[in-house]
């Protein structure tokens, strides 16, 4: 027996729009990148990362990256639907500070 969908209730409508958003908004295919110790990532190399926290919550983190590439950081707080840009450019080794609280995932976008 086929499994049958129902009407969905409450803000999943909203979460699966703002999810499909931010997933609109990234490459065509995200490839899983290899994995730092604490944490999932997907995302083109050099062009575009997409890290998730889900159940951490850190208050920042570092990273370590080509310093030949800088990028764009969104810190995206998925259960309140809400992306926030940080200032200037990032690369090489830098901290970028985070919200300490569950379901948060970082996007970065080279500059071109």
């Amino acid at each position: 027996m086929a499994a049958q969908g129902g009407d969905l209730h409450g803000s999943s409508p909203a979460r699966i729009a703002f999810l499909r958003r931010i997933l609109d908004e990234g490459p065509d295919v995200l490839e899983p990148s290899p994995l730092d110790w604490d944490i999932p990532r997907a995302g083109v190399e050099g062009e575009y990362l997409l890290y998730y926290f889900g159940f951490n919550q850190p208050t920042y983190r570092r990273f370590l990256l080509d310093p030949s590439c800088a990028y764009t950081i969104d810190v995206i707080d998925t259960w309140n639907m809400t992306v926030t840009r940080l200032d200037g450019t990032y690369s090489g080794r830098f901290r970028i500070p985070l919200p300490g609280k569950q379901f948060i995932a970082v996007r970065l976008q080279a500059v071109r």
